[in-house]
């Protein structure tokens, strides 16, 4: 499969590097791309840096249409903000786009105990941690991100061993593993990526993790469509818009006093996802902040 490189560089004052870089990636993900991969900014004056994003459209008939989108929120982005924005674009293939992650993707520590180690990387593991061996390919989910890595901190937090999980939009599968790793009984996973699907399973093989039709499947579907039982502990990391439609359908697979974790949102988006958890039937028990990103903890009510 052919792919098209985006390149969003943009230039902005120092301190406001790291919201410009947010809101660029902000940019792909409202146009539904699975990954990213930024690029650390880099001094280009006195107080000015240079950094860039770099996301991967699919070549085909939506291509057209998906790049001149990119282009006008660049625009709309660089006239709000006090950021200039320019556009590169380059063909790759899916190996290019593979080899680009690879690049980027280091042994990371989030929360007390998970360590997420790609498969060529070398980490010996402490004697508590919880290692995630990864090659995250073209499915989004490395636990680089603000969006995944509080997502993860939030499952090893409230997760307690025997609890039945869910996630929805799981990517490469970073979540199930945390989860089954950190002591779930059952795992289950959903994705509307038949590619996201397939790495997912890969990557829970690699972490003695096989999926079957009880503790642990993988599906490819829209949302919760076709999930027919319920959990004690939900996560979707998705956009805001997303998690919005997700929950009116949600609570059907959440045991009463069960949680949901809900990550991707962007904080001016905060509000309305709030607002709709809570007219769904779900009470805010928690809230994190990374950046310009919010994950939420919200707990149905009996």
């Amino acid at each position: 499969m052919k792919w098209l490189e985006a390149s969003i560089v943009f230039e902005t004052e120092d301190l406001f590097a790291q919201t410009a870089a947010e809101l660029v990636c902000n940019i792909f993900y409202d146009l539904g791309l699975s990954g990213v991969v930024t690029e650390d900014p880099v001094p280009v004056s006195d107080h000015g840096v240079r950094g860039r994003v770099i996301g991967y459209l699919p070549a085909g008939e939506a291509l057209e249409r998906a790049r001149a989108d990119l282009e006008q929120m660049a625009a709309g982005l660089s006239a709000r903000h006090p950021v200039r924005c320019t556009l590169e674009f380059a063909p790759c293939d899916d190996q290019d786009w593979a080899n680009a992650w690879k690049d980027h993707f280091f042994v990371q520590k989030i929360g007390k105990n998970i360590v997420v180690r790609p498969t060529w990387r070398n980490h010996v593991p402490e004697q508590e941690e919880v290692v995630i061996d990864l090659d995250p390919g073209m499915a989004f989910g490395t636990g680089t991100h603000p969006t995944t890595a509080m997502c993860l901190e939030m499952v090893e937090k409230h997760l307690a061993p025997g609890m039945a999980f869910l996630d929805v939009g799981t990517g490469s599968g970073i979540l199930m593993i945390a989860a089954k790793k950190l002591g779930a009984k059952t795992v289950w996973g959903v994705d509307n990526d038949a590619v996201a699907v397939k790495i997912a399973a890969e990557n829970l093989k690699r972490n003695g993790i096989f999926a079957d039709d009880n503790a642990c499947r993988i599906m490819q579907a829209d949302l919760v469509a076709g999930v027919d039982r319920i959990f004690d502990l939900v996560t979707a990391n998705i956009l805001s818009e997303v998690i919005v439609a997700l929950a009116d359908d949600v609570g059907r697979v959440v045991v009463p006093g069960g949680l949901l974790i809900c990550s991707g949102i962007i904080e001016p988006k905060q509000a309305m996802v709030e607002k709709k958890l809570t007219t769904c039937g779900f009470d805010i028990v928690e809230r994190k902040t990374t950046d310009l990103w919010v994950c939420l903890a919200a707990r149905k009510k009996n």
